[in-house]
């Protein structure tokens, strides 16, 4: 954002110089090149300061649109408890049969299995007696 602030003096000055150097090289006189150089610079710093306020306005826009995203997704939804618990619970069931006995469609299409897992040989734990 530093150079965008700065955009109306390097517009001016460098169109002042292009001014300058072709107005020279063409022949004219000092006084003429003079005037043209300050008619450029004078133009090209008012070009400047409306192409910076636009841009400072794109970008207020934009910020303003994102902070607007951001607060829209962070705001929960509102659904109540149950709901809330039946999207982001863990399940613990294993078996095939509902909790409460029932044979439910939904619960049997979200069964969690844990096919993959296997204890570590650690986690058993036997007695040895060393009465011998």
């Amino acid at each position: 954002m530093d150079y965008i602030s700065k955009i109306p003096f390097i517009m001016g000055a460098s169109a002042a110089i292009v001014i300058g150097i072709i107005s020279y090289s063409n022949g004219y006189e000092l006084k003429t090149v003079c005037v043209r150089m300050t008619a450029g610079m004078v133009l090209f710093f008012a070009a400047g300061v409306f192409l910076r306020r636009l841009i400072n306005n794109i970008y207020e826009e934009v910020k303003e649109k994102n902070e607007q995203n951001v607060q829209n997704s962070t705001e929960p939804p509102n659904i109540d408890k149950k709901e809330h618990d039946k999207n982001h619970g863990i399940d613990y069931r294993v078996g095939d049969d509902p909790p409460d006995g029932r044979y439910n469609e939904e619960i049997k299409s979200d069964k969690l299995y844990d096919e993959e897992f296997v204890p570590l040989e650690v986690s058993r734990v036997t007695i040895k007696d060393n009465e011998q």
